[in-house]
């Protein structure tokens, strides 16, 4: 067994072990728009999962949103865009906001809400 495989057993073990720290959140991803050319309708795709993740208690109100951060398992959520959205428990709905830091085992995406 190499460090990698440790390390991604270890993140899991974490998330694990944090059981109600580490919410269910509802990942929206928009993966693309199909085109019907025998209605002329457009139809978007997206895709739904429910992933753990950590809110991290970092709220600050800019001028227009409010923001915080999450972390992610990196197996968890791959290739945040800003089109994902992420429903929290409480029903909220937050955009992804770049930059999104990967370090192969965690991902910690900003988030902001229009206030």
């Amino acid at each position: 067994m190499g460090y990698v495989n440790l390390i991604r057993k270890s993140v899991s073990k974490a998330f694990a072990t944090l059981k109600d720290l580490a919410v269910d959140v509802t990942l929206i991803q928009k993966s693309s728009n199909t085109f019907n050319f025998a209605t002329n309708t457009t139809t978007l795709v997206t895709a739904t999962k429910v992933i753990k993740g950590i809110l991290v208690e970092k709220s600050s109100k800019d001028v227009s949103a409010f923001t915080r951060e999450i972390l992610f398992q990196a197996i968890d959520l791959d290739n945040p865009t800003i089109y994902d959205k992420f429903i929290m428990p409480n029903g909220e709905v937050w955009k992804a906001v770049p930059p999104y830091k990967n370090d192969g085992f965690i991902i910690k995406v900003d988030v902001a809400k229009e206030s």
